[in-house]
């Protein structure tokens, strides 16, 4: 059986600061984030306080390796701005 590309991202990883990483792939070119920190869900201050788990992560093969994961956008008032437009 042939291993795709986005295979590649499947798992977990720790960092020293006791963050973790899940990536849980949901297709051909979709993938499943979480992001804990200390066994929580990180909150995403810009995002009205969510928290980072089930996040959507896309695969686009035509466009390079890389998996890019929607961390959501800024709500109104969270003090963040939208540097991307």
């Amino acid at each position: 059986m042939k291993l795709r590309w986005i295979d590649n991202y499947a798992g977990a990883w720790v960092d020293n600061e006791g963050r973790l990483l899940e990536i849980k792939i949901r297709g051909e070119t979709k993938a499943e984030v979480n992001l804990l920190v200390n066994g929580y869900p990180m909150i995403r201050t810009w995002c009205g306080d969510k928290p980072a788990e089930d996040l959507i992560a896309t695969y686009s093969p035509c466009c390079g390796p890389d998996l890019d994961i929607d961390l959501g956008r800024p709500v109104q008032g969270s003090g963040h701005t939208d540097q991307h437009g």
